[in-house]
């Protein structure tokens, strides 16, 4: 797993292993919310993506950062595509993220 870019005061993290990339993304919400001021929000998402000219493309890159929008403090908004088998969240919810038409089933984690 690596962080593919760098976005304000965001971060867009890449990973092969779901169950890695959802860890990671719970830990660094929850550290930011214990070592700061900054109450973090995120989003996770999952499928194929492309690298051009040093920058990633593709819908979950974007539906990752919409559901990071929606998502309220010390919480990671998993799409349920991106649920990795085993993984339960605290529970479930309907969202429509910006630039959708319906509303997507997403899971409600929190570190």
């Amino acid at each position: 797993m690596h962080a593919g870019k760098f976005l304000g005061d965001g971060v867009l993290f890449f990973s092969a292993d779901p169950d890695r990339l959802l860890d990671a993304t719970v830990q660094a919400v929850a550290v930011l919310g214990e070592q700061t001021a900054l109450r973090a929000g995120a989003g996770v998402a999952r499928g194929a993506v492309i690298r051009h000219a040093g920058d990633w493309f593709g819908t979950p890159v974007n539906l990752a950062s919409r559901l990071g929008e929606l998502a309220g403090p010390d919480e990671v908004l998993v799409d349920q595509d991106a649920l990795p088998d085993g993984r339960t969240p605290r529970t479930w919810r309907w969202a429509r993220p910006r630039g959708l038409s319906e509303e997507r089933r997403v899971g409600v984690l929190v570190p």
